[in-house]
């Protein structure tokens, strides 16, 4: 289905709010262009035949939201011998009258496709397909890009033909108690073949095991960041890593709500070092929606970290004011 957007460009007007249809203002176009309209029908064939002019080598949804000009869902495709290496396609959910509900949290009903084609309406002689450039990979949504980062992780025991690892950031490179921690997870294929790999886009509910110097466990509370967040999707070949975002880690002392909005394991600790290490489920850790057909589903562990966890940074002194 063809959002508002698309289908006013290929009639040859735009909409006034400038994207999302059902605005208001842009009803009566809005029901004009869902109807039928001279060469409407040609129109959404040629769209149809562009975008399947090469075949698609790969789909992955991106853990990205826009509200702005309204709630608008992105994913990013490459096409094998297109003119461009990687598309973003972006989709606004259906709000005709009869799909209009509550506010809700995330996509209601289905959702329209708001883009075209890159290479839409150009002639077969002005198009120049796009050969391999592995040495420049597309910034931010790139396997070679996961992969080359990847090589610097230990990874986790193989399970069915994948395997984990678990990325830390924290501020300044020093673990602190009261700071947030980001966590990043990485899933390999470490078998011969390919393997469809789903699971939220940014996780929160996988199991946080933490255990101290003598190996006692430290008991790791979850809570849950409100975000907005759906399935990626990826055929990994072999060797190559999928990429998941997830909630932070962080370390607090006594019973002080210190959560950092960033954090959603929260552990009860003192300074000293400490292993961490995450044993996924994918595709879900919480209720997932149901599996595709050939998603890989198990539990991954991902290899332990030694933690350093220190006092909190000393404030900062005071400024004294200048004196003549």
């Amino acid at each position: 289905m063809l959002a508002p957007g698309v289908l006013a460009e290929l009639k040859g007007t735009n909409l006034t709010a400038q994207g999302v249809g059902g605005e208001e203002k842009d009803e009566e176009l809005v029901r004009q262009l869902r109807g039928t309209w001279e060469g409407k029908e040609a129109a959404v064939r040629r769209v149809v035949l562009a975008w399947n002019r090469f075949p698609l080598r790969t789909l992955q949804v991106e853990g990205k939201f826009s509200r702005s000009p309204g709630p608008r869902y992105f994913a990013s495709a490459a096409f094998e011998g297109a003119p461009v290496e990687w598309v973003e396609l972006s989709f606004v959910p259906d709000r005709s009258p009869k799909t209009k509900r509550e506010p809700h949290f995330g996509p209601v009903g289905p959702l329209m496709m708001d883009t075209l084609p890159p290479w839409f309406g150009e002639k077969e002689a002005g198009l120049k397909a796009s050969g391999p450039s592995p040495e420049k990979a597309p910034a931010g949504n790139s396997r070679a890009s996961d992969t080359a980062a990847a090589q610097k992780l230990s990874f986790g025991p193989v399970t069915n033909g994948l395997q984990a690892a678990v990325e830390l950031t924290a501020s300044n490179g020093v673990v602190r108690l009261g700071e947030p921690i980001a966590v990043r997870f990485h899933i390999r294929n470490a078998s011969d073949h390919p393997i469809i790999v789903a699971g939220s886009a940014y996780r929160q509910g996988d199991q946080c095991i933490l255990e101290d110097e003598q190996g006692h466990r430290v008991e790791v509370s979850l809570s849950e960041r409100e975000i907005i967040t759906f399935t990626q999707r990826l055929l990994l070949g072999p060797g190559e890593v999928m990429v998941f975002e997830s909630g932070g880690v962080s370390f607090q002392s006594g019973n002080e709500a210190k959560f950092s909005y960033l954090a959603s394991y929260i552990a009860k600790a003192k300074p000293g070092r400490y292993t961490l290490r995450f044993r996924l489920h994918l595709p879900d850790a919480g209720p997932p929606d149901k599996p595709g057909p050939g998603d890989w589903q198990g539990d991954l562990e991902t290899a332990p970290i030694v933690l350093d966890v220190n006092v909190p940074a000393p404030p900062a002194p005071a400024v004294k004011p200048a004196t003549k």
